[in-house]
């Protein structure tokens, strides 16, 4: 086997904009050589895969970012954009053979997605919506490989409130959803909202919190992946909705300045 080499090209930018808003571009491209895989032949007549390490070449990944995040004033509060348009181009190698001997087989995903906040602050108060957008499309050059087209979006509400004495109430509900997937229970709608309540003490050393995960209980442990070797259903093992109690503290160390000493 030959050794594998990994290569990438990354650059950032920052531009900032009248101190209240910064743009932010980014891009990479990386692309891997001789990458070590578990390809497989496959004999219809039998339903035996046989796997074999191989070298292949052809994975690579190209990204590009835009990020824009600001705050203007708005009459006695404050208005925070914040967004990420990103777009992410990934090309997957496998050695893979039907009743052959394996041929270098690729799955080519293109992902566009776009995250959406928009927040209000006004005294003790800040709340506001926000929204995800996710667009996927898979395909292959091979007979046995159904392209298809998914959509992940999300759409809520999140809000806070710094009350005196050191009191501090968040809650944030969501609406999860996904289309275009060949199974059906992927297919679906998640509201999921969840609750925080925090006491400081101690001038904010020590922290009480109280928090509620999912509480309608409508989280799903499933996610989809696709590849060169074919589409991946993972399960994970999650805690249902719960209510958890916790305490923090938050310890500062700082070195003690040298006493300066005559010579």
């Amino acid at each position: 086997m030959k050794n594998s080499v990994s290569n990438s090209i990354d650059a950032f930018i920052v531009y900032f904009h009248k101190r209240t808003v910064y743009h932010s571009f980014q891009i990479g491209y990386n692309w891997n050589e001789n990458d070590i895989v578990r390809g497989y032949r496959y004999d219809s007549s039998t339903g035996v895969r046989t796997f074999k390490a191989y070298n292949v070449s052809g994975n690579r990944h190209f990204k590009a970012l835009y990020g824009l995040d600001g705050g203007w004033l708005a009459g006695t509060g404050e208005v925070n954009l914040l967004s990420r348009t990103a777009y992410d181009n990934y090309v997957y190698a496998d050695m893979i053979g039907y009743d052959r001997e394996p041929e270098r087989q690729k799955v080519t995903n293109n992902c566009i997605s776009e995250t959406l906040s928009l927040t209000y602050n006004i005294g003790w108060f800040t709340f506001g919506p926000g929204g995800s957008l996710s667009y996927r499309h898979s395909g292959a050059e091979r007979s046995d490989f159904r392209s298809f087209t998914a959509w992940d979006f999300g759409y809520g509400l999140s809000g806070s409130m710094a009350a005196p004495m050191g009191f501090e109430i968040s809650t944030d509900i969501t609406m999860n959803s996904r289309r275009g997937y060949s199974q059906q229970e992927m297919n679906d709608n998640r509201l999921i909202w969840n609750a925080r309540a925090t006491y400081k003490l101690l001038n904010g050393k020590l922290l009480l919190i109280l928090s509620a995960r999912d509480i309608l209980g409508k989280e799903k442990s499933l996610n989809y992946s696709v590849n060169a070797q074919g589409r991946t259903e993972t399960r994970y093992q999650i805690l249902p909705r719960y209510v958890m109690l916790s305490l923090q503290y938050r310890i500062d160390f700082r070195p003690k300045r040298e006493k300066k000493t005559d010579r």
